[in-house]
């Protein structure tokens, strides 16, 4: 789904939940929440992916996109995350190998 400035559900005039066709979304720690029209749920809970002290997870963008960081991923793009620490996927743009 869509969401405004303020980080709330966008909906049309109408009063529709405006959908992202084909995009994904990962939701985490949060109050519970309703599964809109048209969007249904992919895969199971699970638990963070979390990487050791001298290891890395070696990522590649599968569509183009800005990590919160500011740096720009182009599709394509490959790059390693190195550990320790916690990776939280905000969307699908990303291929583990």
């Amino acid at each position: 789904m869509n969401r405004d400035g303020a980080k709330k559900v966008a909906v049309d005039a109408e009063g529709q939940v405006k959908l992202r066709h084909g995009d994904e979304e990962i939701r985490f720690e949060q109050e519970p929440f309703p599964l809109y029209p048209g969007e249904k749920l992919y895969g199971k809970v699970s638990p963070l992916q979390v990487v050791a002290p001298n290891t890395a997870l070696r990522l590649r963008a599968i569509r183009d996109f800005d990590e919160a960081d500011g740096t720009k991923r182009i599709a394509g793009d490959e790059w390693l995350f190195k550990g320790p620490g916690k990776i939280y996927f905000i969307f699908s743009g990303l291929f583990l190998f």
